[in-house]
């Protein structure tokens, strides 16, 4: 939106300088042809600090288990500080799966959001044999801490991460996409903490795509 009216953005951060228009979503899940809502994304522009923390996954998909099955990965809890008190936060990320060859994918926000649009086998192996589910929110700082607030409310759907271990400073591209990432929202570009250089660049060494990003069933067409 500027004073001309609507009209598509120039680049990416006018989508977070002025009001702007996305798709309607229409219960129980589809997306309107010509119908609009407003958002106000100016808050994903603020960005003030990034934080880390090593953590140790509180949920499993394997819950109908007793005993919990074998975790051979690595994880880590981010959380960016955005304008007017909101955060992404980010966690049980699995620091095996960063990689620089491709985007580690956050499919909705919540707590383990598998994809819509996969084959059901590559499902069954990301579960039997994947790491923990991972999780993104949007919250707002109160005086009790932390509250979630609807993400979708305010146009945001996905996220996905991608590291960068060049130039002698790695960095991690996170980007924050609307519906099934038709409209790319904003890219932030996160240093990674030097205690996890090492760590980072050992797993980006060792990485191998895992066979749930890979499977493909020739049957389906």
């Amino acid at each position: 939106a500027g004073e001309e009216g609507y009209r598509p953005p120039r680049d990416l951060a006018e989508l977070t300088r002025d009001a702007c228009r996305l798709t309607e979503f229409v219960e129980p899940g589809k997306y309107a042809l010509g119908q609009y809502r407003e958002f106000d994304l100016r808050f994903l522009a603020a960005a003030e600090s990034a934080e880390f923390r090593r953590v140790a996954p509180r949920t499993d998909y394997a819950w109908r288990e007793r005993e919990r099955r074998e975790d051979r990965f690595d994880y880590l809890e981010m959380v960016l500080r955005l304008g007017d008190g909101y955060a992404l936060i980010i966690g049980a990320l699995p620091l095996q799966l960063l990689s620089p060859r491709e985007d580690f994918a956050i499919h909705g926000f919540g707590v383990g959001v598998l994809s819509s649009s996969e084959p059901a086998e590559r499902r069954k192996y990301l579960l039997e044999d994947g790491p923990a589910p991972s999780f993104a929110y949007l919250a707002r700082e109160t005086e009790q801490g932390w509250t979630a607030v609807n993400s979708h409310e305010f146009g945001l759907e996905q996220i996905f991460i991608r590291t960068h271990l060049r130039d002698g400073s790695p960095w991690w591209e996170v980007t924050v996409t609307s519906y099934e990432r038709i409209v790319d929202l904003v890219k932030y570009r996160v240093p990674i903490p030097e205690p996890l250089w090492e760590d980072v660049e050992r797993h980006a060494l060792e990485y191998i795509t895992p066979m749930y990003y890979t499977y493909r069933d020739d049957n389906l067409r």
